[in-house]
């Protein structure tokens, strides 16, 4: 491309990236990211030691995040870090958001492996919090599922400050 240029070439800069799709209509995530629009998402490929505080956020309603099996990991020990790495956080400080399902997703390695904040509707299902400082964090959110998810290695499985209505079904916590 470079060679087709010309002293009065202009470049488009911040030109918007189209989505990819999977076959089945759910939106290709491979990378980090913040979802900010409610659909149907999957991730594409592991999410390694990408130095990002939150490698995943979501602060919308009415959204589905499968991980296909892949893993959200953080830096590991003694490397240069940001503090409290967090894989994937659920929040937005003006409004609560809703109807959330993340499934089938790992996290190893983080401060936090999951934080959901002032939330409501969300399941959790089929994930693994290993090797975390917390595995997942519940703080002012409303009816919560956390459903076949192994917790294990971390230094607090789960931590709930001021949550209402959270349930624990066939989970593994040790």
């Amino acid at each position: 491309m470079k060679e087709n240029l010309t002293p009065n070439s202009t470049l488009l800069k911040n030109t918007p990236v189209k989505p990819e799709y999977f076959l089945d209509g759910f939106i290709k995530v491979t990378g980090p990211v913040k979802i900010d629009k409610p659909g149907n998402y999957r991730i594409s490929r592991d999410i390694l030691q990408n130095g990002k505080i939150f490698p995943l956020f979501i602060n919308c309603s009415d959204v589905t995040l499968d991980g296909s099996g892949h893993t959200i990991s953080g830096v590991i020990l003694g490397e240069a870090r940001p503090r409290f790495q967090t894989g994937l956080f659920i929040h937005n400080r003006n409004r609560i958001i809703s109807n959330i399902t993340i499934k089938n997703l790992q996290f190893r390695d983080l401060d936090t492996g999951m934080l959901i904040g002032l939330s409501r509707d969300i399941l959790v299902e089929n994930c693994s919090f290993i090797g975390n400082f917390i595995g997942l964090s519940n703080y002012q959110s409303k009816n919560i599922t956390i459903q076949g998810s192994l917790l294990t290695g971390n230094d607090a499985g789960i931590v709930e400050l001021r949550a209402v209505n959270s349930k624990l079904q066939g989970n593994i916590l040790n």
